[in-house]
């Protein structure tokens, strides 16, 4: 089955941006999609993250999609590092402000 893993940033969570949006489309054309809440701020940190996608590691294969906004882009960089096994794509979705200097 192909599935896909939504993440999200630092002081967020699966229902809000364009995450529930997302999720609709993505399940539209067959994808089973998976959006986990993280802790965040309290207890965000790599070991925290990793248990919680830890409960969808058997749904994770050669079809599955992360998709990850924010600090979850840099997320899913850990999670492809500790895989054994290839990925269908990442994508990630950063927001800047602007530089200062």
């Amino acid at each position: 089955m192909r599935t896909a893993i939504i993440i999200h940033g630092t002081y967020g969570n699966p229902d809000e941006n364009w995450f529930p949006w997302l999720k609709t489309e993505l399940e539209k054309i067959g994808y089973q999609v998976y959006a986990p809440i993280f802790p965040t701020p309290e207890n965000q940190n790599l070991e925290a993250w990793l248990k919680v996608i830890g409960d969808l590691h058997n749904n994770i294969g050669a079809k599955t999609i992360f998709i990850g906004h924010s600090v979850g882009a840099s997320f899913i960089l850990s999670i492809l590092e500790s895989l054994d096994l290839p990925v269908r794509a990442a994508f990630f979705s950063f927001r800047f402000f602007g530089f200062i200097g």
